[in-house]
């Protein structure tokens, strides 16, 4: 009686294809493992054996490992038991800025599997990076859970598969910078403010909008009035558009 296991979580593997040989090395038997992970061997001599695995069943390394046993007289049910190893990877994933490729720590990301099981969750570090290794053969996808502050997060997930054992899967994510929009005033205009010697640019509607309420009340309407009235505020009107105020 063969029963074949996961050599990590002692799971029973099905579909390994197992070859029987004598003392001889001469093939008695060849079969596969049923979904118990199991063969039984009936009708086998009285002697010496071995078992090699032929075939490992998908998402497990084929061991070259030969497991010994012997049938003696006596009709006692020999038990033989072999163990693989799974296939396993490592995820290198980044995360970057869509536009400069700045690595983006303090990312937080979960990892599921193709049965939408949550396998990890973890940050960036400050490289943008996380490793994870040890990932069992499989489909898995990414989804960003958090973005670091000042970023949008990214809806959209990951896919990736882990096939061959000690591959290294690498995975990039960029994130889009959060835009702020500024209610427009409809004033654009640039001016210069000169401060105790230090001239330094302001928009318009950041810059003295006491002057426009004063505008306003005494009817400024043209632009030499505009000019006679910055004149006795100790403005001096620069060129269109622009002004400096004298400290």
């Amino acid at each position: 009686e063969f029963t074949k296991k996961d050599l990590v979580n002692g799971d029973v593997i099905p579909d390994t294809i197992i070859e029987i040989y004598n003392e001889n090395d001469e093939l008695i038997f060849t079969g596969k493992t049923d979904k118990d992970g199991k063969v039984i061997i009936t009708d086998l001599k009285v002697g010496k054996y071995y078992i090699i695995e032929k075939e490992a069943a998908t998402g497990y390394t084929i061991t070259d490992e030969k497991i010994y046993f012997e049938l003696k007289e006596n009709g006692k049910i020999t038990k033989a038991e072999m163990k693989d190893k799974p296939i396993t990877g490592t995820l290198e994933f980044t995360k970057t800025d869509v536009s400069t490729g700045e690595p983006l720590p303090n990312t937080l990301i979960e990892i599921y599997n193709e049965k939408d099981e949550l396998i990890f969750s973890g940050r960036t570090d400050e490289s943008g990076k996380i490793t994870i290794p040890e990932i069992r053969y499989g489909k898995y996808y990414i989804l960003e859970k958090e973005a670091p502050e000042g970023y949008t997060l990214n809806p959209e997930r990951m896919y990736f598969e882990i096939l061959e054992d000690g591959k290294v899967v690498k995975a990039t994510m960029t994130d889009e910078k959060v835009v702020i929009e500024v209610p427009s005033t409809g004033i654009t205009d640039t001016h210069i403010i000169e401060i105790a010697g230090a001239a330094a640019y302001c928009p318009a509607d950041v810059f003295l909008p006491r002057l426009h309420r004063y505008r306003s009340r005494e009817r400024v309407r043209t632009e030499q009035k505009h000019s006679e009235l910055l004149e006795t505020r100790g403005i001096e009107a620069v060129e269109k558009g622009m002004v400096k105020i004298r400290a």
